[in-house]
């Protein structure tokens, strides 16, 4: 008779000693907190664009092919659909200026793409943008002009999202400010200005100035000739 023996080999997903790697990789966002207003056009000096950290990786051993192998970022602006940007680290990603311009609540979003060889995970976060500077105020208890060489300012900064720091100083370069600020003999006489600069929460700056002018020569005596 005719015998025939048949082999059937079946592809094992991240096979090792038989093991079926059956669990996506895990995602998780760790930066920037999906309740903290972000402008993502604002660049940290030291990186090419707005920065998001991730955590992505795969409960299967290493040794039973349980690795994260390719990592892909999608982002979305507004009411336009995901749109893929291409690979990225499986830690972070930078996304370039421009990639979001919708302000409000929940606007624009970020979504990493995780695999392992064999299985995918997805993982989304949305923001809330906001791009509006912070308001400042500044009074002065001081005429202009004036003869006096002592001045005090009051300012006072408001924001949506949180003001994240103030600075602030006379004729020249800014320190860090809490409260109001008082200046005694100034000199010399002439235009002096008082600078208020504010940034809010999300990294938005605003700048406001208040000039006078000092003027402590006294009249000079005119002698009638007649």
């Amino acid at each position: 008779g005719v015998f025939i023996i048949a082999f059937f080999v079946f592809p094992q997903e991240s096979s090792a000693y038989g093991h079926l790697d059956a669990t996506a990789p895990s995602l998780t966002f760790k930066s920037p907190d999906e309740s903290q207003a972000i402008n993502p056009d604002i660049e940290n000096p030291s990186n090419p664009g707005f920065k998001v950290i991730y955590e992505a990786k795969d409960t299967t051993p290493n040794d039973l092919g349980g690795n994260v192998t390719d990592c892909a970022l999608y982002t979305k602006n507004g009411d336009d659909g995901w749109r893929g940007q291409g690979p990225v680290k499986c830690t972070e990603a930078f996304i370039i200026k421009g990639w979001c311009n919708v302000e409000g609540t929940n606007t624009c979003g970020i979504r990493i793409g995780a695999s392992d060889g064999s299985r995918i995970t997805q993982a989304e976060r949305f923001f809330t943008i906001d791009k509006t500077s912070p308001r400042i105020t500044i009074s002065s208890n001081r005429s202009d002009p004036t003869q006096k060489t002592d001045a005090e300012f009051r300012y006072s900064v408001s924001d949506e999202y949180g003001v994240g720091r103030i600075e602030c100083g006379l004729d020249g370069s800014l320190q860090s400010c809490i409260s109001s600020r008082k200046y005694q003999n100034i000199s010399p006489d002439g235009k002096h200005t008082f600078r208020v600069r504010a940034y809010d929460k999300p990294g938005n700056m605003a700048e406001k100035s208040l000039s006078w002018t000092i003027d402590s020569t006294p009249p000079t005596s005119i002698t009638s000739l007649s």
